[in-house]
């Protein structure tokens, strides 16, 4: 289930196999459906395609991405915009920031 939000608003980070990840802005029914804490901002992961490199790399609906590289991710589309430049130099993969259950992560996004 995804949250009503604004068409412009949800971005799907789609990786080089064609799977995408589904991200929307934190919503009061984001924060409700996945219980997080009011102090929480970035983009939230609604959808990670079964067997794609984010779920492999253990992306799951709920984890919010706080930051992209050396960008903080206020929302969806600041993520999209670091995905496609670091595609756009080459580079196989992207260092995020994940927020899970209270506790902070880098994880490598791969892009292909």
């Amino acid at each position: 289930m995804m949250a009503q939000t604004k068409p412009g608003d949800i971005a799907r980070v789609v990786q080089r196999d064609g799977k995408p990840v589904t991200l929307a802005p934190i919503t009061p029914e984001l924060r409700k459906e996945f219980s997080l804490d009011s102090d929480v901002s970035g983009a939230t992961v609604v959808e990670v395609a079964p067997d794609s490199p984010a779920a492999k790399a253990g992306f799951e609906p709920g984890d919010v991405i706080t930051r992209a590289g050396q960008q903080t991710v206020g929302n969806p589309s600041d993520l999209a915009n670091v995905v496609d430049l670091a595609r756009k130099s080459g580079k196989d993969h992207v260092i995020l920031l994940r927020r899970r259950d209270g506790q902070s992560l880098f994880v490598p996004l791969p892009l292909g």
